[in-house]
């Protein structure tokens, strides 16, 4: 049996480093989105942005409350997935029967899986479990058109529902282990090669992004701009791993080479811009020419000089007023008044 390595996650998995499990050989993750109409998980955002900037193929799930319209349920999910390209087509998670009839808990499944192929233009993923499945969802010949991800543990053979007789994910550990996770974590095959995965998918290979990844010494607000009087949108987790598209402030020092120092920005004038190149962040000069210091700030020797449109790698960051963009319109403090927030892995 060919297969391919996946995990899924939540907030149960706490912070995880993307780039370790990335190389430790899995290639898709499925993020916990939303918990019916109620809750976005708190670390959707993160874990979604980790995943796709490390190289997985990614997608999402919504747990299904079948005491709760249908309706409202898919509009929620799809509206956590606005601006987020998936790979995998979109999960329905289906284990819950909350004190519902088989006949209402079927309808709300019914219901579910029509709204959201009609909502993301493909059939979703349904994830169960034998045991649930047969026990509260009424027999029909309808729900073998849906791709299965079964949850199945202990066992060498897939445990399946009776309404299908295969599988394209299982999920065969509840409690497995991966590096760049302290817990535990759910384990995930997906039936077929590598090729096979990236034809479902509608994809080519993804290949981890351009930038510079950047971890987060302590919980950051995140801020719609680069700057303390920008609107607060959100929290970044201590210990949480982005990869920075873009740098600026207002008192910036770039590295870009062993004692090669040049101004990103001093006294809020704006020297260079900085830019995803295919080895990470690099600088592009706009002023016509730009001096070259051996160290991070005015009073360091001179070092040489930059010429207008020269472009250099980014290894270093310095400064008193440093903000990095990791995703668009979302700005975390790499330094403020002094204090370093955000260390460079």
């Amino acid at each position: 049996m060919t297969v391919v390595p996946g995990i899924d996650v939540s907030r149960y998995q706490g912070v995880v480093n993307w780039r370790a499990v990335a190389d430790a050989g899995f290639k898709f993750a499925v993020v916990r989105a939303t918990l019916w109409n109620v809750k976005l998980d708190e670390t959707f955002e993160t874990n979604w942005n980790g995943a796709r900037a490390n190289g997985l193929l990614v997608s999402a799930y919504n747990v299904i409350k079948p005491d709760v319209p249908a309706a409202a349920q898919i509009d929620f999910f799809a509206q956590a997935l606005v601006g987020h390209h998936w790979d995998l087509p979109p999960a329905l998670d289906i284990e819950r029967d909350d004190q519902q009839t088989p006949q209402q808990i079927t309808q709300c499944v019914r219901e579910s899986l029509r709204l959201s192929e009609q909502r993301f233009g493909r059939k979703p993923i349904v994830y169960t479990a034998r045991w649930f499945w047969n026990k509260f969802v009424l027999p029909s010949s309808e729900w073998a058109q849906y791709d299965l991800w079964v949850a199945s543990y202990g066992t060498a053979q897939v445990v399946l529902p009776d309404a299908w007789s295969t599988w394209k994910i299982w999920q065969y550990s509840g409690n497995g282990h991966a590096p760049g996770i302290a817990g535990e974590v759910d384990l995930n095959w997906f039936n077929g090669s590598y090729d096979d995965l990236l034809k479902y998918c509608q994809a080519e290979a993804p290949q981890p992004s351009g930038g510079q990844r950047a971890q987060a010494k302590s919980t950051l607000n995140i801020r719609n701009g680069a700057g303390i009087n920008y609107q607060d949108i959100g929290d970044l987790p201590a210990g949480a791993e982005v990869m920075l598209r873009a740098v600026d402030g207002t008192d910036v020092w770039v590295q870009i080479d062993a004692n090669q120092w040049v101004a990103l920005a001093y006294k809020g004038e704006r020297n260079v811009r900085t830019e995803a190149g295919s080895g990470g962040l690099q600088i592009r000069v706009l002023a016509d020419s730009l001096n070259v210091r051996s160290g991070p700030g005015v009073d360091q020797p001179l070092a040489g000089q930059l010429k207008q449109d020269a472009i250099a790698p980014l290894k270093a960051v310095e400064g008193k007023d440093v903000w990095g963009e990791f995703e668009p319109g979302r700005w975390i403090a790499i330094a403020f008044r002094g204090e370093r927030y955000v260390d460079f892995v």
